[in-house]
């Protein structure tokens, strides 16, 4: 035990060091979520609508005096409509949307002690139909805010800074999917392939707080300079899916279905308040699921002929994110990204996958804050899934990989306002071979209230 808590002294020593300074966060990550744009504060009162960050301006005088206080609310819709114009099941074309309330409070700033810290909940309410089951037929999503459609509180913690700013802690019902494995540069696009990593949202069959699920869990980050960061979390094994987590109000927690631990370590270039350089992240992460998993050759004997599960848990994974700047003149930036990671191929579904691409911001003439982009996204299907789809469900084909390109452009109307034309070209949806390819255009259109 001694030995334990003086590895742990010197690990804190490390990170903190012995002259804190002021925390620096990260790149806002990636989320599903539309994006949030902070209030005017009162001595900046906009000319016109279309100058405003919010569509409804400041409430009369209310939301830059509730801004003052440090409460932050924050209401906004996405609406979307895709149809699938080749290939895949079906043609076919859905509407559907997802409507957001952000409550942020700086307690800070609310009770006047310095010390406070960030309370922050978050209620969905995703509607309308999705085309990826029906019509598409792939594993992943083709919108990142495609939900069961039901109203739902998703986040609910507390955030409280320490060893003088350097560090925090957050307690309470939190999505992973919010801080780990996340790409700024890949939060343009809408497939979910670039939020989410695959080889977590495909693969667990207890569940895991990804969108548009929370779980119990306490995350500590700790970033002793702009340039380097550790943050890690535990959360409840078991948090349930969409349609079992209705509400978001089953706050599961049970020693059987073990617990799920993420660690995440990065490098941030060029992200301090004066660093005028080309700015990148990378970063390195590992988790693991303490669970019983079934290996997929016991569960296709068990279906044909009533044999003994083998039980090969816990399982694990590891990934890598690249996010870098390689260009930027004024206005215009140019950057580039890479995700990829690794799961036991004989317990999970998708092993390894890979995502890549880059954006362009700024590059239309006027149009400074307009971002294109264009990303590939491959998920990799392990061999003993395939031979168990196969053997147990009677598949005629056997399982490969499937692949997603897509092509999309940001227009920014106005601060509060996006809309945004995509396209999307599956290969191989399910990843079963012989399945049809599909083609996908869609627009998708942002409004912050």
């Amino acid at each position: 035990m001694k030995n334990i808590l003086g590895a742990s002294a010197i690990f804190w020593s490390l990170l903190c060091g012995s002259e804190c300074t002021l925390f620096a966060s990260e790149n806002s990550p990636t989320d599903s979520s539309p994006p949030v744009t902070a209030t005017r504060s009162s001595d900046s009162i906009p000319k016109s609508i279309w100058e405003g960050n919010t569509l409804t301006g400041n409430w009369g005088s209310l939301r830059p005096k509730l801004a003052d206080r440090g409460v932050t609310v924050a209401p906004s819709l996405v609406g979307e409509d895709f149809g699938n114009i080749h290939g895949g099941i079906r043609k076919g074309n859905v509407g559907n949307g997802l409507f957001s309330l952000l409550l942020d409070v700086d307690t800070a700033k609310l009770t006047g002690w310095h010390g406070g810290g960030i309370f922050h909940t978050n209620f969905l309410y995703a509607f309308g139909p999705n085309l990826d089951r029906t019509d598409v037929g792939d594993i992943a999503t083709l919108s990142n805010i495609s939900a069961y459609n039901t109203p739902h509180i998703q986040e609910l913690w507390y955030q409280q800074p320490f060893c003088r700013q350097n560090a925090t802690i957050k307690v309470g019902w939190i999505a992973a999917d919010s801080e780990f494995f996340t790409s700024s540069s890949s939060s343009v696009f809408i497939d979910s392939d670039f939020g989410t990593l695959p080889l977590l949202s495909a693969n667990d069959p207890y569940g895991l707080p990804i969108y548009p699920i929370a779980a119990p869990g306490v995350r500590l980050r700790v970033q002793p300079n702009p340039s380097l960061y550790y943050q890690g979390a535990v959360f409840s094994g078991n948090p349930g899916s969409a349609t079992q987590n209705v509400n978001g109000l089953d706050f599961r927690i049970s020693g059987k279905t073990g617990v799920f631990i993420i660690n995440e370590v990065g490098y941030l270039l060029n992200q301090g308040q004066d660093d005028k350089g080309l700015a990148g992240a990378y970063k390195i992460g590992s988790f693991v699921h303490t669970g019983q998993f079934h290996t997929w050759s016991s569960q296709a004997d068990s279906a044909l002929n009533g044999g003994l599960l083998d039980e090969q848990g816990p399982d694990f994974g590891i990934y890598a994110v690249i996010d870098q700047q390689v260009w930027k003149e004024e206005s215009k930036i140019l950057s580039v990204f890479a995700r990829g990671g690794y799961a036991p191929s004989d317990i999970n579904v998708v092993n390894p996958y890979i995502d890549m691409g880059l954006n362009l911001i700024g590059f239309v003439p006027r149009r400074d804050n307009d971002v294109a982009g264009i990303g590939l996204a491959r998920s990799f299907i392990s061999g003993p899934y395939s031979a168990f789809n196969q053997a147990a469900n009677g598949a005629a084909s056997t399982m490969t990989a499937e692949t997603v390109i897509e092509a999309t452009y940001k227009f920014q109307i106005a601060p509060w306002w996006t809309i945004q034309p995509d396209f999307q070209y599956i290969f191989t949806p399910s990843a079963v071979n012989g399945s049809r390819d599909a083609a996908i255009l869609g627009l998708r259109t942002s409004v912050v209230f």
